[in-house]
């Protein structure tokens, strides 16, 4: 004996609706990743950078996440550690981002309510790109240290899931650095992925304040010579010699943008006792130098 049970009109149009949009996401499919980048948990202003009312790191890759219909959300990193949770920067973000998940979707629509009744009652699981399915599946990267290796450990996760694009969420100062260390980093790891830098609307400072520097690539404009070579030289310093660096570039360069009447005025100037700090700095001087042997 057969037993039929009756479906009421409305759920059979929405099932019906819920297999249609399988299909056609099936015929069109483009498996999509998120990362959203760490910020060190100790940093002052931690709260606005990741969540920022909404506008944060973490709540933008949620957004970019169900705006295109992601599989997977990667969330770094492991350079900190909470001090009272013992979490690490990714794991506390992602609790961050699930105790205020309503705040980045915001109330469902009717539709909405009803398509997750309906799959509730059918047994299925969230929809794939929903914030739920995101948040239950989220992959938390506790290892990485840095950018850099951040882009490395989501590389292999794409490259493991034959991802097709990933969207690469930060603050507007940190995406040149992003966007630089992943176009290296892709090439070599996972050519086959497309990788999008989706900056947010929250930043550890002005993204004006951001030098880039490039090497010398446009004939019709005054070439800067090796400027970028030498920054990059002095941010490979260890901390002590790149503080040492610093404070005799900016010298250099009070020198350098003096006028040439003040530099004159100087110059013809009696010279005066020295300063009392000279043989700290001469000893500061000897000591830097010698250093070199070390290294």
């Amino acid at each position: 004996m057969v037993h039929a049970t009756m479906v009421h009109p409305l759920r059979l149009r929405m099932l019906q609706l819920l297999c249609l949009t399988a299909h056609l996401g099936a015929c069109v499919a483009v498996k999509t990743a998120v990362l959203v980048h760490g910020y060190h948990l100790e940093a002052p202003n931690w709260e606005e950078v990741v969540w920022g009312g909404g506008a944060g790191r973490i709540a933008h890759g949620a957004r970019v996440a169900e705006a295109f219909g992601a599989e997977l959300l990667m969330v770094g990193s492991g350079a900190s550690t909470h001090g009272d949770t013992g979490e690490t920067e990714g794991a506390y973000t992602l609790r961050w981002l699930r105790e205020r998940r309503g705040a980045v979707s915001g109330a469902p629509t009717l539709v909405e309510s009803a398509t997750a009744s309906l799959r509730a009652a059918l047994g299925l699981d969230p929809p794939s790109g929903s914030l739920e399915a995101l948040l239950d599946s989220a992959v938390v990267d506790a290892r990485s240290r840095n950018t850099r290796e951040e882009l490395e450990r989501a590389a292999a996760v794409c490259r493991e899931r034959a991802v097709d694009r990933v969207f690469l969420v930060s603050s507007p100062a940190h995406c040149p650095r992003v966007a630089r260390d992943a176009a290296v980093v892709f090439e070599r790891d996972c050519p086959g992925c497309a990788y999008f830098v989706a900056p947010c609307g929250t930043d550890f400072c002005a993204p004006g304040d951001v030098a880039v520097l490039e090497p010398p690539h446009r004939p019709d404009q005054a070439q800067p010579g090796r400027l970028h070579a030498v920054a990059a030289r002095a941010l490979r310093l260890p901390p002590a010699k790149r503080r040492a660096f610093e404070t005799f570039a900016e010298n250099f360069l009070a020198d350098l943008e003096m006028r040439d009447e003040d530099v004159d005025a100087s110059l013809a100037a009696p010279l005066g006792p020295p300063p009392a700090d000279a043989g700290d700095l001469a000893a500061q001087a000897k000591a830097f130098f010698a250093a070199d042997d070390d290294t």
